[in-house]
């Protein structure tokens, strides 16, 4: 809203300045400079969304003006619908004709001779159009015509147009590009080139130059054709400085002919027809702007061209640079494809030695592992042989060794008599030591058989076999949250039997014995613990008591060593590990792991006790 204000104001002041110039008795202007601030108006206001209200502002502008300033209403009337026309005829020829200028619909600078005379033609065209209108409806009600009065509109409008407009581009468009460029677009590809050094000094001689040569032609040498040189020096400023130099000078030279000329000054003054008169120095006033705007549009026009093939050039090294780069990539590509597929070969030859290895090693430990087989096969056939073997002598010398007690035990004296118990005792501990290697042996040699396993029941047969020791010691065994889990049943039974029997033979002779067996699950399986008030086991024979005859007391003759040794069999067999600690308290832990695939309840479904710790509860 502001800016169409703006330019309706300007508008006016250029309208009421053309209408001082009517000629008498015609209501018709010399000079129209508001076709050029018309034509520039909806070039600026292109795309703000008010075409409208510009439309209204203008008619009502000029139909103000040129009533208030003696045109009769009708013909104000006339004059409106001229100016609407002729500005919207422009517009349309304008953008079609150049749609990639500023002004015009896009954002590029005004450059070349064909762009320049797009702009030509489309105003004259659009002048020709008014003309239709302006001079027609002045010949309708004055009643006066002449061609050389639709000379003066059409020419006095065009220009108009092409002096104030290519002003009003060129100052739009450096500025639309100031704009672009500090908010990090694309800068201008013609910015304003300042003159330095001794450019500037050569613009300063030119201007004075400038002035001089109109203040002579159009003041001292009055009535002399001296107005036609002065087009070299608009040829000078378009040959030496930039296009919006070109412009300005243009316009301000044109300004000072027409108003010398219209004062009765100059080469021009001399021709008595106003209309004559304003048409000649109008013509010489295009002429200038059309020169000096051919020049500076078509060295514009080089400038763009050369720049846009150094971009190109740039483009096309680097381009060039890229494919050269890519060649060389390519190349080293290639070269580790070669690399990689040598490393592949050598891969696949050293995995097939490695299949052909691993298969050799396969059939060995194969081999091995049926001789082992048949080697524990053939062990346990022989700790069975053996233990039937030694087992016999044994009995019958038991069974002697006893009868010499009971028919001789009185003539032998108490010293014979003692020396038959302890004969009766080496047979019963050898007795002993062969059934513990069987069960040593067993438990490395028998078939693991996992099967579903309640763990509950196990203790419960354990503590049953025991119950004549647990009696005799006054034990309290006990058990808390056991879950049912996947294992041999008659090894587990073994390994509880043997823990248990540990417990109650090591027991403390200060307080009764008490023993706890319990099991918490674990990432991989159940924990279980057996732990017991007893004499406990120093911190530095924890790991030496799973050896073979391996005793914590070696004065004790109750135990043979070979108890904890087949428990870490059994665990073993099971793929767990098995390992002493301290009870709270005094005593001893022993805590075995149970991998487990799946733990199930009673029914089949999964069983997780709350986890806790070994509890002689």
């Amino acid at each position: 809203m502001l800016g169409s204000t703006g330019f309706a104001l300007l508008f006016c002041v250029a309208v009421f300045l053309g209408r001082l110039t009517v000629m008498d008795g015609t209501s018709l202007s010399l000079v129209w400079p508001a076709a050029g601030v018309a034509t520039l108006w909806f070039a600026l206001r292109r795309g703000a969304g008010t075409v409208v209200l510009d439309l209204v502002l203008l008619s009502a502008v000029t139909f103000a003006v040129n009533l208030w300033t003696g045109a009769p209403a009708v013909l104000a009337a006339c004059f409106v619908a001229a100016n609407v026309v002729q500005v919207l005829v422009f517009h349309h020829l304008f953008a079609r004709w150049a749609p990639g200028a500023w002004g015009a619909g896009g954002r590029g600078p005004l450059t070349g001779v064909r762009a320049l005379g797009a702009l030509s033609a489309a105003a004259l065209l659009a002048t020709a159009a008014g003309a239709t209108i302006g001079p027609t409806s002045v010949w309708a009600l004055t009643g006066y015509w002449s061609w050389v009065t639709a000379g003066v509109w059409m020419i006095r409008n065009t220009v108009s147009v092409v002096l104030i407009l290519t002003v009003g581009l060129r100052v739009g468009y450096l500025v639309s590009a100031h704009r672009r460029r500090a908010g990090d677009v694309a800068g201008p590809a013609l910015p304003f080139r300042r003159p330095c050094g001794w450019g500037a000094v050569e613009l300063v001689v030119v201007l004075v130059c400038s002035g001089a040569a109109y203040a002579l032609a159009f003041g001292l040498l009055q009535g002399l054709p001296v107005a036609f040189p002065l087009l070299a020096l608009t040829v000078w400023v378009a040959l030496r400085f930039d296009t919006t130099i070109v412009v300005v000078h243009d316009f301000a030279v044109g300004v000072v002919a027409v108003t010398l000329t219209l004062m009765g000054h100059g080469p021009f003054a001399a021709i008595a027809d106003d209309s004559t008169r304003a048409l000649v120095v109008q013509v010489f006033v295009g002429m200038v702007a059309v020169l000096g705007l051919a020049l500076a549009l078509g060295r514009d026009e080089r400038d763009v061209l050369l720049a846009r093939m150094a971009a190109s050039a740039a483009v096309s090294e680097r381009l060039a640079a890229e494919a050269a780069e890519h060649r060389v990539l390519a190349e080293e590509q290639r070269d580790l494809a070669e690399l990689a597929m040598a490393e592949a070969e050598a891969r696949e030859a050293a995995l097939a030695e490695a299949h052909a290895e691993l298969a050799e090693r396969s059939a060995e430990l194969a081999e091995r592992s049926a001789e082992l087989e048949r080697s524990n096969a053939e062990l346990a056939q022989f700790a069975g042989v053996a233990s039937h073997d030694l087992n016999s002598p044994l009995t019958v010398i038991a069974g002697y060794v006893e009868m010499l007690g009971e028919v001789y035990g009185e003539a032998l004296g108490e010293q014979g008599r003692d020396w038959v118990a302890t004969a009766l005792k080496g047979t019963t501990r050898m007795k002993e030591l062969i059934e513990a290697l069987l069960a040593y042996s067993g438990a490395g040699s028998a078939r693991c058989r996992r099967e579903r396993t309640d763990l509950r029941t196990v203790f419960d047969q354990a503590v049953l076999d025991l119950q004549a020791a647990i009696g005799a010691a006054g034990a309290q065994v006990r058990a808390t949250s056991l879950p049912v889990l996947h294992g041999d049943p008659v090894l587990l039974r073994q390994l509880l039997q043997n823990l248990i029997a540990n417990a109650v033979k090591y027991r403390s002779p200060q307080r009764p014995c008490q023993v706890g067996v319990s099991a918490t699950p674990g990432a991989d399986g159940w924990a279980v613990a057996v732990a017991d008030n007893g004499i406990g086991i120093p911190p530095e024979q924890r790991e030496a008591v799973f050896a073979m005859f391996a005793q914590v007391d070696p004065t004790a003759r109750s135990g043979h060593g070979i108890g904890l040794a087949t428990c870490q069999r059994i665990v073993e067999r099971h793929g767990g590990r098995i390992w002493v600690e301290e009870t709270p308290g005094g005593g001893t832990t022993v805590r075995f792991t149970l991998p487990q695939r799946t733990a199930t309840g009673p029914a089949g479904h999964a069983t997780r006790p709350a986890p806790g710790t070994a509890s002689l509860n």
